[in-house]
């Protein structure tokens, strides 16, 4: 800063983050008049709970404005001001049919950004090949002159290249993106069909599976994904089913034999080539298929079903080689041909096509009821509210299973124009995840990226790192698994450090600042606040906006001085983080 230094702008965030922390009143006796006697200050679950919805009555229908905001708010990552005029030009309902194509040109900037991500269009085989493989000469089992080495740990630095450029590109998309129902749509089924960019190989193979999965089917049919995701690299090696195979006949007939020669005992034998069957098998991705992928946690299935289901996809595995190309394999050899009941439906052996064994479980899976319940519930609660009705949720389930296409714009659209979408009760309810809250202040301040580290390093602060969720339940999307305090303080510190322009490699471009009048800070707390809440904010954080401008306003600074911290109040307000 020009004519107020680093350590006094650092002063006053030190003081302007009382403004929202629990327990301290920095109001004096004059903010009392806005709150109870003795009431601490509210944040977390408590502050979202208790902010009124601004400027309404509830009992009252949702205006077209406000419905568009509530959409934008949505089904993309944040409502500007310039967006809700955009959209009210062009119809509701036109704005989102379009979107639904996905078709709408991307602007410069982002194909800017996207075009220096060599990886985004690569193989898995020639991302393997250019950032995986570490020359023979290099082993540690030689002994290293000092320049291997140095080369050696280039190399080894070179293997995180093609997982950062997939964070990178999924922060661009989401961030500069005018296809934002694809961009949300993508985000949902990130976490829904969620992969650890951190685990082994997987990271070579995540970027096909974001191009070929994610966002392939983001528009297009759940029983395409499924099916795709199953066959992916990328899945099948994050939750090993790669590994998982049939006990050779020559070793169940060598334990057949051992435990028979011990106890001539038949039952024994039996349980013991059972325990046999079962050193081979994984079940780790047939667990998830039912429980997190399709049908929901302990719906329909038993543990007898999981290991069926683990039994049938037995050979679905990956080919490794990087000199040939590195994608889905079935090997005969590893599978565990027979005929099994799973969810109470016979499924015949295929001797001489076994690959069908496991197909006929995920068909299963895809036409299942209860597929279309958890599925339509999970859709609900991210778009409408964290607690859907079951009303709603039928509603949705019905459109998903029509005519069994599974289709997803269908859905959406289902979603979208049931009568309880635009429900005030649903109106700026959901509370933004760490990756929506810092997406949507980096959009709604036009911010430039220069550099994506300081972001990721917020993200990862705020626990939700892109694609790195160690738990294959995906970043859950209900506000009560984010609203820790010491979290939202820590929201709090990367929007003022937004404001500020402390956050590396981002920048709020000169133009932002454009229309504040000189010597007139209470013209810029109007025309950011309309900036950044475009329905308007609450008397609290006027109050507290107000008194930050009077304590320091007779320094006389610029817009860009103060107007940087009214920017940063605003990001940490209570208001934005809610959707």
């Amino acid at each position: 800063m020009r004519s107020l230094s680093r350590r006094y702008w650092a002063l006053m965030i030190m003081w302007g983050g009382l403004l929202f922390v629990p327990g301290l009143n920095v109001y004096g006796d004059e903010g009392k008049t806005g709150a109870t006697e003795g009431k601490t200050e509210l944040f977390g679950r408590e502050a979202r709970e208790s902010t009124p919805v601004i400027g309404r009555d509830p009992d009252q229908p949702l205006s077209e404005r406000e419905k568009i905001h509530h959409v934008l708010s949505r089904f993309s990552f944040g409502a500007t001001a310039e967006m809700i005029d955009e959209v009210e030009k062009i119809g509701l309902e036109k704005w989102f049919e379009t979107q639904l194509k996905g078709e709408e040109l991307e602007s410069r900037k982002l194909q800017a950004h996207l075009s220096k991500l060599e990886t985004l269009t690569m193989t898995n085989q020639e991302i393997v090949q250019k950032f995986g493989i570490i020359p023979k000469d290099l082993s540690l089992a030689n002994r290293l002159t000092t320049e291997q080495r140095r080369r050696r740990a280039e190399l080894l630095r070179r293997r995180y290249i093609p997982r950062q450029q997939l964070k990178d590109a999924v922060l661009f998309l989401a961030v500069y993106g005018n296809n934002q129902v694809r961009e949300t749509a993508s985000d949902f089924w990130r976490n829904h069909f969620s992969i650890d960019v951190s685990k082994g190989v997987v990271r070579y193979y995540g970027n096909t599976y974001e191009r070929e999965v994610i966002r392939a089917e983001a528009l297009g049919t759940f029983k395409a994904m499924l099916n795709k995701q199953a066959r992916h690299p990328a899945m099948l090696v994050f939750l090993d089913n790669f590994i998982s195979r049939a006990t050779p006949q020559k070793e169940l007939l060598a334990v057949a034999r051992k435990e028979f020669a011990k106890t001539r005992d038949y039952s024994t034998v039996l349980n013991a080539i059972d325990i046999a069957k079962m050193k081979g098998l994984n079940e780790n991705y047939a667990r998830e298929l039912m429980e997190l992928h399709t049908l929901g946690v302990d719906n329909y299935y038993t543990q007898a079903d999981v290991i069926a289901v683990a039994e049938a996809l037995t050979g679905w595995t990956v080919q490794q080689d990087p000199s040939k190309p590195i994608e889905f394999l079935f090997r005969p050899e590893m599978h565990a041909t027979g005929a099994r009941k799973i969810l109470k439906v016979r499924i015949p052996a295929y001797p001489r096509n076994p690959i069908q064994e496991g197909q006929a479980v995920l068909d299963l899976l895809v036409k299942h009821r209860g597929t279309a319940e958890f599925i339509a519930y999970k859709l609900c609660r991210y778009y409408v509210n964290d607690r859907p009705s079951q009303k709603m949720v039928e509603r949705v389930a019905k459109a998903f299973r029509r005519k069994n296409k599974t289709d997803l714009p269908t859905t959406y659209r289902a979603i979208f124009y049931d009568k309880e979408f635009f429900d005030p009760a649903n109106y700026q309810t959901k509370f933004k995840r760490p990756f929506e809250y810092v997406v949507s202040a980096l959009r709604v301040t036009n911010a430039e990226i220069v550099s994506t580290a300081g972001i990721h390093q917020a993200l990862l602060t705020l626990s939700e790192p892109i694609y790195q969720c160690e738990d294959p339940t995906g970043y859950y999307d209900q506000a009560d698994v984010w609203r820790d305090p010491g979290v939202m303080a820590d929201r709090w510190q990367f929007g003022v450090g937004l404001g500020m322009g402390w956050i590396p490699g981002v920048e709020i471009p000169a133009s932002y600042w454009e229309g504040l009048e000189p010597n007139n800070p209470l013209q810029w707390k109007e025309v950011l606040s309309k900036r950044i809440l475009p329905m308007g904010h609450t008397e609290k954080t006027d109050k507290a906006l107000e008194k930050v401008i009077a304590k320091y306003s007779r320094f006389n600074p610029k817009p860009e001085q103060l107007g940087r911290y009214i920017v940063g109040i605003l990001l940490g307000s209570p208001e934005f983080q809610r959707q």
